[in-house]
């Protein structure tokens, strides 16, 4: 097997071993360097590393002083931002363990969480006040909702962000502690990350102090980034993809992080062009957008601007195939500079399988571009592509730290790839036998189909769970949207795939509609069925009970089944006879 040499930045790497201790290292390494900058009107608002270390002195101590203890749960709730990124650290600093919640998620699925989780604080943007006004009386466990907006409507529900930071300086003032006797330990469990559920709720993913620096620490190993780098932080804070290697890491290692205002192509370019970005992560649908709106501009281009630049491409494919030369980076220059990407000298993609024409887009254009593999449960990256030498079609090279094997491998060497490492989670908060199924002898089997090359990289070749992922990196667990259904006195049974519209997988339902009910139904509402009007009921009824789900885990095409499901002799739908063959990824 041939060596990959690591990247050479690990120096920007001191040995820590918890957030708080990274986190301090960059306070006092760069105390004057703009941490986090977000705009706000036509100017940005910046926080240097010393501001974000006075701000979350006067979080710990207005936390502390309003009965948070070490090991006390409190979620953050909204759109990205300084003060969602500050709250999940002052949390950390308090000893406690953060809650990150999906901020797509509806009423129902947010208290949901709250509940499970216990938490007892609520850090979350003042458009889901209301929605937690409604939700709070039966949050027993809830005790303060701390708002990151103004919304006077429900002022006297929250406390504001500025009165709880003033709280926090007149409790310092008055000769309270902040965070440093709080002593958190590599064991300490850092943050419960829900995922979608198997059985009708979601699940949460504990994870370690351990597990999240264990994995920041393996990201350099394979990518070359400094404290000179600007990343621009696109993707959910909540998503464990962005929250390690798009928050923590830059934080740790003393960079900058810029807030896009949207997922708009126009303003993301606008954010990368104003603040000169350097790395941008991203799920697969981000980069091929952006693919095509290069696309449609070179051929919305005069005939000799659109002649060079295929001319250009031609000659980049050929240097690349016949001598294994990237000359991108020289051949592009000049449309990169003009498309506002000048500055862009790493683009990293995860969540989903990037398409490999994608990738050698954006590396034929001069972009180095590099995907990786991981679940929440592994905090969440398990390889990445060194970008020195990438593969198209693989998910790369495990971290160093991390050892990854094929189960019970086909004799094309196919198997289910299971990973031992200490990025591996600590377990399903309070639930044991969920956790027994997946982590067993030290190691998490992650349910996915892959093999190992040679060279040791990983490529992912298909789902042996039920799992469906959005070309947005959305995981959408069948078992969920169908307890949704099910609730439909119409249905009888339902089963949900991922089936292929294009290049994308979406979520399509087969059911079994119960025709002792529509009868019933027809009968007492005078109502006479024939298969367009049966057709028609259903189609409500599965739009109405997929309101409460998040849009991505809807529901977009149905078919309809004249019989029940085969069944085992557990009397569980054979659900392998009806799912799509796994697609190479």
């Amino acid at each position: 097997m041939k060596k990959i040499e690591q990247s050479n930045n690990l120096k920007y790497f001191p040995d820590f071993k918890t957030l708080p201790e990274a986190v301090i290292s960059s306070i006092e390494k760069f105390p004057d360097k703009i941490a986090l900058q977000i705009k706000r009107g036509k100017s940005y608002d910046e926080f240097t590393y010393t501001r974000i270390k006075e701000t979350i002195d006067r979080m710990c101590a207005a936390l502390a002083g309003m009965g948070f203890a070490p090991g006390d749960h409190a979620a953050v709730i909204g759109e990205n931002r300084p003060e969602w990124a500050i709250s999940y650290l002052a949390i950390q600093f308090a000893g406690g363990v953060v809650i990150p919640i999906d901020a797509q998620l509806k009423e129902q699925e947010i208290f949901h969480i709250l509940f499970d989780s216990e938490s007892k604080f609520l850090f979350t943007a003042g458009r889901f006040l209301q929605d937690i006004t409604e939700i709070r009386p039966n949050l027993k466990k809830l005790k303060y909702v701390i708002s990151m907006d103004v919304e006077e409507a429900y002022q006297e529900d929250a406390m504001f962000w500025d009165d709880f930071l003033e709280k926090g300086k007149r409790l310092l003032e008055s000769g309270a502690d902040a965070y440093q006797k709080q002593n958190v330990s590599e064991d300490h469990v850092a943050a419960i990350l829900y995922t979608s559920g198997t059985t009708g709720q979601s699940k949460g993913v504990m994870l370690t102090q351990k597990n999240i620096i264990s994995d920041v620490k393996g990201v350099p190993s394979r990518v070359t980034f400094d404290p000179e780098d600007n990343f621009i932080s696109i993707l959910p804070l909540h998503h464990s993809f962005e929250a390690t290697a798009g928050f923590i890491t830059p934080i740790c290692t003393g960079c900058t992080i810029t807030y896009s205002p949207s997922l708009k192509s126009k303003e993301i370019v606008g954010t990368i062009r104003e603040k000169r970005c350097t790395i941008m992560l991203g799920v697969p649908l981000l980069f091929e957008k952006m693919g095509l709106g290069i696309k449609r501009k070179i051929n919305q281009a005069p005939f000799t601007k659109r002649t060079l630049f295929y001319t250009s491409m031609r000659i980049v494919k050929t240097a690349r195939t016949l001598f294994g030369k990237r000359i991108g980076k020289k051949v592009f220059a000049g449309m990169r500079k003009k498309a506002g990407l000048e500055s862009v000298k790493l683009m990293v993609s995860g969540g989903a399988a990037l398409t490999p024409e994608v990738g050698q887009f954006f590396q034929d254009l001069g972009f180095d571009i590099t995907q990786g593999y991981g679940l929440t449960e592994t905090s969440p990256v398990i390889s990445v592509n060194p970008v020195e030498k990438v593969k198209m079609d693989s998910v790369g090279l495990p971290f160093p730290s991390v050892t990854v094997k094929i189960d019970q491998p086909t004799e094309e060497g196919v198997g289910e790839v299971v990973v031992k490492g200490p990025i591996v989670m600590k377990g399903y908060y309070k639930n044991p036998d969920a956790t027994a199924e997946i982590l067993r002898d030290g190691w998490f089997f992650t349910g996915d189909l892959g093999r190992i090359d040679e060279e040791g990289y990983l490529y992912i070749t298909g789902r042996c769970k039920n799992l469906i992922v959005t070309k947005a990196g959305k995981n959408v667990y069948p078992e969920e949207v169908e307890f949704a259904l099910l609730k439909s006195p119409f249905i009888l049974e339902a089963l949900i795939v991922g089936r292929m519209v294009g290049d994308r997988e979406v979520v399509q339902a087969i059911v079994v509609p119960d025709t002792e009910y529509f009868d019933t139904h027809a009968k007492e509402n005078n109502i006479s069925l024939d298969e367009k009007k049966v057709k028609e009921m259903l189609k409500v009824e599965i739009a109405k009970y997929c309101e409460k789900l998040a849009d991505y885990k809807r529901v977009r095409n149905f078919e309809i089944r004249d019989e029940e499901f085969p069944k085992t002799s557990k009397k569980s739908i054979k659900r392998y006879l009806f799912q799509s063959k796994s697609v190479k990824v």
